[in-house]
C-alpha cells in the first residue's frame, strides 16, 4: 500500500447519512498529491486523522487509482473515499480527461443503487456521504479550475465530487496481491482455513448475484477490484435495475447476456483467487462452491 498525501480544499456536503461519524460528515474535499511523501511506506494509524489541516497523509493504492482509505472508526467500520483526483498527479490534468474524478451524477447513482442492493439483501459497501468539490487543482501551474469547467466524458460540466463509503472489510481482492503474508493471514488464518475463507466467499458471491439477477439485474463489473474480502461488492458505475436503468441505454437490453458476463465474471474471479493462493482445489470444486448457492436462491439455470 502507499503513504498518499492529501491537501484539503473547501468543499460543500451533498448529502450524508444519517448514520456517518462527525469526522465523516465534516471533511473538507480532498485531493491526492503524489509529491515526495507518495511512498510504500504502509501506515500504522488506523482511527481517522485530522483533516482541519492543510495536507494529511493517507493510505492509497496504485491499483485504485482515484480512491484512498480513511481511517476506522470505534464501530470498526473501513471508510473510503472515491474522486480525490488520479495518485499519480498532484492535480487534474485536461489531457486525461475523467481520470480522477467522480462526477456528481456518478456518486448519486453509486449512493442509490448500493442502497437498493441493501433492500434486496445484497451485501455491499455502504453510502456515507458525497461531498462536491469547490474547486479542483490543476497539475500544469494554473489556477485552481471551478467544478463547472471540468467536463464529464459526454463533455457536459461534471461537477467533480468525493463519494465517501464505508465497509466491514479493509480490503479488496485485488489487494491481496500486494499485502504481506502476515496481511494475508489476518485475513484468512492458517493452513486449511484459507479454503474455509474462499468457500464461504464464493458462496456469498454466489448468493449475492442470483438475487440481482431475480430482481432482473446484472453487475457486469464483478471481478476482485469490485469485491471486498468479505464478500462486500462495490462500483456500481456498470450495474443495472430495472427500476435504476444505466444512463449507457445498451447495458439496459439484453439483460440475459449480461448475466451470462457476470457469471462469467465469477468464474474467473474464482479461479484467480484460488491460484494466488496456493489452494489446491479442481475448477470444478471451486465453480460448485458459488453454483450451489446461485442456485438455491432461485429456480436453477443452466451455468
Amino acid at each position: 500500500m502507499l503513504s498518499l498525501r492529501l491537501t484539503t480544499h473547501p468543499g460543500q456536503l451533498v448529502w450524508a447519512s444519517p448514520n456517518a461519524p462527525k469526522e465523516i460528515v465534516s471533511l473538507p474535499a480532498l485531493w491526492g498529491a503524489a509529491d515526495g511523501t507518495f511512498s510504500l511506506n504502509p501506515l500504522a494509524r488506523k482511527s481517522f486523522p485530522r483533516f482541519d489541516v492543510p495536507c494529511v497523509s493517507v493510505e492509497g493504492s496504485s491499483i485504485h487509482g482515484r480512491s484512498c482509505y480513511l481511517g476506522q472508526c470505534p464501530m470498526g467500520r473501513h471508510y473510503f473515499a472515491k474522486g480525490i483526483g488520479w495518485v499519480y498527479s498532484p492535480g487534474w490534468e485536461p489531457d486525461q480527461g475523467s481520470f480522477g474524478i467522480v462526477p456528481l451524477w456518478t456518486a448519486e447513482r453509486e449512493r442509490d443503487y448500493s442502497l437498493r442492493l441493501g433492500e434486496i439483501g445484497i451485501k455491499s459497501v455502504r453510502p456515507e456521504a458525497i461531498i462536491a468539490h469547490q474547486i479542483v487543482p490543476d497539475t500544469n501551474g494554473s489556477p485552481a479550475r471551478k467544478p463547472e469547467e471540468v467536463p464529464d466524458l459526454d463533455g457536459k460540466p461534471a461537477m467533480p465530487c468525493m463519494y465517501v463509503y464505508s465497509t466491514t472489510s479493509r480490503w479488496r481482492l485485488a489487494d491481496l496481491y500486494y499485502l504481506t503474508d502476515l496481511q494475508r493471514r489476518e485475513i484468512w488464518g492458517e493452513g486449511p482455513s484459507r479454503n474455509m475463507w474462499l468457500k464461504s466467499l464464493l458462496s456469498a458471491l454466489g448468493h449475492s448475484s442470483r438475487l440481482l439477477h431475480i430482481a432482473g439485474g446484472h453487475d457486469y463489473s464483478l471481478s476482485p477490484h469490485n469485491v471486498f474480502c468479505d464478500g462486500t461488492r462495490v462500483d456500481f458505475e456498470y450495474s443495472y435495475l430495472p427500476d435504476m436503468p444505466h444512463p449507457n441505454n445498451a447495458l439496459n437490453k439484453d439483460c440475459e447476456v449480461w448475466q451470462d458476463k457476470e457469471r462469467d465474471g465469477l468464474r474467473e474471479l474464482s479461479w484467480q483467487i484460488a491460484e494466488l493462493m496456493r489452494i489446491d482445489v479442481s475448477v470444478s470444486e471451486i465453480t460448485k462452491w458459488w453454483k450451489q448457492t446461485y442456485e438455491n436462491n432461485g429456480n436453477s439455470s443452466e451455468l
